[in-house]
């Protein structure tokens, strides 16, 4: 139905409210009308649930449609990641992302890809925290992020100067997947981290595009700049 709602500053908003799998959410249809301006999305209505910015949004953009999901597909990941020139990847440990990389690429004579890796220090103090947060014991979790580190380093030294890799001790509370950052084109995804969580599905998924939330793709963009800039385990430099 429609819920036609008045802000602040006297602007009428429009949105298509529908349910998705019995969670309440907002679904546009093919266009979505916000201050009277129409905004084209960039996914079928039918694959996203909608998060609405208001014209305060920090953006200077009337609104911004931000595509939010609950599914999260390893090999989505794989496919956008062998069609980009340039991959920045953040996370806990990259587990998964780190042993398929490593199946598929150890084999390989070259790559066309620059792919920098982020994550988290086996030997610092917040691995003690997201053992916690994990509900695993604290030496599991180190061993396993030192296996991710030697297979990145691993590749790093097969593909000299298109993988790059850095540690930082730190809890990060969601993963980056940022896809070809310098061009008009790129997607960042935002996958919230979970409580004890065991599975990458249900936990929110927020899919930014450069050309539709310039704003937050930036914001993200940037912590992971500064995150990697910052004076930690540096291993190499990135492109």
């Amino acid at each position: 139905m429609d819920n036609h709602s008045e802000g602040n500053h006297g602007h009428h908003n429009t949105y298509h409210e529908t349910k998705l799998d019995n969670v309440g959410t907002f679904c546009p249809a093919a266009t979505h009308v916000v201050n009277h301006n129409n905004y084209n999305l960039p996914l079928p209505p039918k694959d996203i649930n909608l998060l609405c910015a208001n014209s305060e949004e920090p953006s200077g953009q009337a609104a911004e449609v931000i595509v939010l999901r609950k599914d999260f597909n390893f090999d989505e990941i794989h496919r956008k990641i062998a069609a980009s020139g340039e991959v920045l990847i953040f996370g806990l440990g990259c587990t998964v992302t780190i042993n398929l990389m490593y199946d598929k690429y150890i084999n390989l004579q070259s790559i066309d890809q620059h792919i920098s890796f982020l994550f988290m220090d086996s030997e610092g103090c917040a691995v003690k925290i997201a053992a916690y947060r994990e509900g695993n014991p604290v030496k599991d979790v180190r061993k396993q992020y030192r296996k991710n580190w030697s297979k990145i380093q691993a590749l790093a030294e097969k593909f000299p100067g298109k993988i790059h890799f850095k540690k930082i001790d730190y809890l990060p509370p969601y993963n980056l997947f940022i896809f070809n950052p310098g061009q008009d084109n790129a997607e960042l995804y935002v996958h919230i981290a979970g409580w004890k969580s065991a599975s990458t599905d249900g936990r929110p998924l927020i899919v930014l595009h450069k050309q539709y939330h310039s704003y937050w793709f930036q914001y993200f963009l940037s912590e992971f700049k500064r995150m990697w800039n910052l004076p930690c385990c540096v291993m190499n430099k990135m492109p």
